[in-house]
């Protein structure tokens, strides 16, 4: 079942890292079959695990909100979050993966994606004179790629261990 999970998983994020740096759109079936691959992969865990990724999404939704008021206090007005700032699809990737993840590798997955997503603009915005939207879905599902080929070449459980032991 998780193989079938993994499988599901590196197609749909290939379709969204392609769609994202492409067109900065994302099609919602995309996020379906990430999604059911998530459900895959996770379900023989998920009894023992569910604690974490309820943290998860509590540090999920304090970054979006600490986002939405650091925007409201510099803006001076209240403004819409998404699709303005933050995209939808970005949105409902950090939502996922909070269930993929145990919180401190969810943690760090969000700052490299985010420290990505800042490498990336500045380079864009270097070649590019005009304004450059940061493909952070397409960042973190390119990052997800290199993770699921990491632990499938050296044999381990992305979501059940701490993934930055295998690196370090």
């Amino acid at each position: 079942m998780q193989l079938t999970g993994t499988i599901l998983i590196l197609a749909s994020c290939l379709l969204i890292t392609y769609q994202d740096f492409k067109a900065r759109l994302i099609h919602l079936a995309c996020f379906l079959i990430l999604g059911t691959g998530i459900i895959l992969f996770i379900l023989p865990s998920f009894l023992f695990l569910y604690p974490l990724y309820i943290l998860n999404l509590v540090f999920c939704l304090l970054l979006i909100s600490i986002l939405k008021l650091y925007i409201r206090i510099r803006r001076g007005r209240n403004e819409n979050l998404i699709n303005k700032y933050l995209g939808s699809g970005d949105v409902l990737m950090l939502a996922m993966l909070c269930f993929f993840f145990t919180p401190s590798t969810y943690i760090l997955f969000v700052l490299v994606s985010c420290m990505t997503g800042i490498i990336y603009f500045l380079l864009a915005r270097s070649a590019v004179a005009k304004q450059v939207q940061i493909p952070l879905a397409g960042i973190m599902t390119s990052l997800l790629i290199l993770i699921l080929g990491h632990s499938l070449l050296f044999s381990y459980d992305v979501s059940t261990i701490e993934i930055f032991n295998h690196f370090v």
